[in-house]
């Protein structure tokens, strides 16, 4: 008997609606740089119809269970068992592994949403697309290209792509213009200090920024040269770009380039002597970078760092119970924009298993003033125990440290609430979270998470490592924290310490439900509105510190923008287009914000 392997077909269609359907519309758009207006063929379009309303039952049926969709989907058994889940378009939607099943309910689930519904185009050359024969409806639009941009977010990034909403009406047809940016391109060659190519060499790339008021380079990326040392690096989004190229990190085997430096464009080990590049909409920027040796030698802090959390195991090869650090790290107290956040994790030189006693060696060190932190992971309860000392490295090596670790401290704190509607809040549903400041490693913050706030509106942190702090907390809508208090001073801006002096004094939170609305327009020139703008309110400079106070919000179609719960006080509007935000300014003013101005 012949054996035959069949694909099987199941498809599911929508029930009928019932009612004959409305005249269809249609959309018709076109896609172009947004600095150019040139066209952009190749844009993946997915337009996502509106839900289809629930199928009224006949008179005496019983309800159906069946999925429903206004085209359905289809589940294809291939021949290894897995199974291919797509819609009547050939549009994937999911894949499910051999030997898994997918009930009903999920296959609903997936009929009904926007990825089994979705409609798919391309532009043409054009930079053209169109949609034909659509019901009257809301509908979702994206567009997407790779190499290519939507708006910048509030938060100074760039979007892969531009989504829209469109609203379909009968016998007509919906216009949408779509812009989009071209990222551009970094290459380059990368040699050694003798002036060779520097195979497979490590580039990175940072973009300016600030944090808690520091200037600092945010990491974009990193990638390896090639075989022969060079590099080509597309879809930057346009803006400056710090590059700069460095050593694999040391290891507990000497390697030779433990003596390089990191080296930034134009050529620099300092990086408060670097430079940035600038990458253009669809430009292309050559960086070339030589590594350079160390002009300073590499030492060895060596010590004890007990780590003394009551649930260590064995090893289950030796038996011994190790008592060394989850980490030891470095933390300069000279920053630079390269130290984002402060922290330097080092190789620790000594075996796991032959640290019964926590012993420590950390190697190729460079000189400087730095915070030696150790941390003790307790992941049980998500807490991390630490110990800490100043050390600072000049022309010898450090040894015979101790560094004791203990469990820290207990938190208190309580929230309390003014303005209309305060009776009604319910404080459990809020959350606290705390942000580590100075030389505290966020490692601390991190393990931490988000604190519940229970339904007397209080909270406890347990093992909390003493150090320095800021608190925010989720606010009701429309509502703005008035201040933080520890003590009766107001530690809302600069953050407050923690350690075993005040950990008895309460952190107290008063939040304000009545905070203000801030609306308005961005054009550019008199007349045309700037959408997708991003709008920033900057407070006074006494509060630049608290990035709490910083709002954000993004222009719609029209240019209208809308921020709320915005605290009391004076703030500096700044708007830009999201072409290049560092080079296009729209609009700068001042404003004091306060109740009396309520119309």
């Amino acid at each position: 008997m012949r054996a035959l392997i069949a694909t099987m077909f199941l498809f599911l269609f929508a029930l009928p609606q019932g009612a004959p359907p409305n005249v269809p519309g249609a959309i018709e758009g076109r896609v172009v740089r947004t600095s150019t207006s040139e066209p952009i063929a190749g844009v993946q379009i997915v337009l996502i119809p509106p839900a289809p309303p629930a199928a009224p039952p006949s008179p005496g049926a019983t309800p159906q269970a069946a999925p429903q969709g206004p085209q359905g989907i289809q589940v294809i058994r291939n021949p290894d068992g897995s199974q291919t889940i797509q819609n009547t378009n050939g549009t994937v939607i999911a894949q499910v592994p051999p030997g898994a099943n997918i009930s009903p309910q999920q296959l609903e689930t997936l009929v009904n949403s926007g990825a089994a519904r979705q409609i798919n185009t391309v532009t043409d050359s054009d930079g053209k697309f169109s949609f034909q024969n659509l019901a009257p409806g809301s509908y979702q639009l994206r567009a997407q290209r790779q190499g290519y941009f939507g708006p910048m977010s509030p938060q100074g990034s760039y979007a892969g792509g531009v989504q829209k909403t469109l609203t379909v009406e009968s016998e007509k047809t919906a216009k949408v213009d779509i812009g989009m940016i071209q990222g551009g391109v970094i290459r380059g060659l990368v040699k050694d200090p003798d002036g060779q190519p520097a195979p497979n060499y490590a580039v990175v790339t940072a973009r300016p920024g600030y944090v808690n008021g520091r200037y600092i380079w945010q990491l974009t990326g990193a990638m390896n040269a090639d075989d022969r040392g060079e590099y080509r690096w597309p879809n930057f989004a346009p803006g400056e770009y710090y590059v700069g190229v460095g050593p694999r990190a040391p290891g507990p085997i000497a390697n030779v380039q433990d003596a390089w430096a990191r080296v930034f464009f134009p050529g620099v080990i300092d990086p408060n002597q670097a430079r940035p590049v600038t990458v253009t909409e669809g430009g292309e920027i050559t960086v070339n970078l030589a590594a350079q040796l160390k002009p300073w030698g590499a030492y060895k802090i060596s010590g004890m760092a007990y780590n003394p959390l009551p649930n260590l195991t064995p090893d289950p090869a030796t038996g011994i119970v190790s008592h060394a650090a989850t980490a030891l790290l470095l933390m300069p107290l000279d920053l630079t924009p390269l130290d984002n956040p402060p922290t330097t994790m080092w190789t620790n030189l000594v075996a796991t298993n032959a640290k019964p006693t926590g012993e420590f060696v950390l190697s190729n060190v460079d000189p400087g003033r730095y915070e030696l932190y150790a941390l003790a992971l307790d992941t049980q309860n998500r807490r991390v125990w630490t110990g800490h000392m100043r050390v600072e490295v000049r022309d010898k090596d450090l040894t015979g440290l101790t560094i004791a670790v203990s469990p820290g401290v207990t938190l208190k704190g309580e929230v309390t609430f003014t303005g209309p509607g305060a009776a009604a809040v319910k404080p459990e549903l809020l959350r606290v979270q705390l942000q580590a400041m100075g030389t505290l490693p966020p490692q601390v913050t991190n393990a931490l998470g988000t604190i519940q706030v229970n339904e007397a509106a209080k909270f406890q942190i347990e093992n909390l490592s003493e150090g320095r702090y800021r608190m925010n907390v989720q606010t009701p809508a429309g509502a703005y924290i008035a201040s933080i208090q520890q003590g009766g001073i107001n530690v809302f801006d600069d953050g407050f310490n923690v350690d075993a002096q005040n950990a008895d004094v309460p952190i107290r939170v008063e939040i304000n439900l009545a905070g203000e609305t801030v609306e308005g327009n961005v054009r550019v020139g008199q007349t045309k509105d700037a959408a997708s703008a991003v709008v920033v309110l900057v407070p006074a400079p006494a509060h630049r510190n608290n990035p709490v106070l910083y709002k954000t919000a993004t222009s719609d179609d029209k240019g209208h923008f809308v921020i709320r719960g915005v605290a009391p006080g004076v703030y500096t509007a700044v708007a830009w287009e999201s072409v290049l935000p560092a080079h296009v300014r729209i609009r700068t003013f001042s404003k004091s914000i306060n109740r009396a101005e309520r119309p």
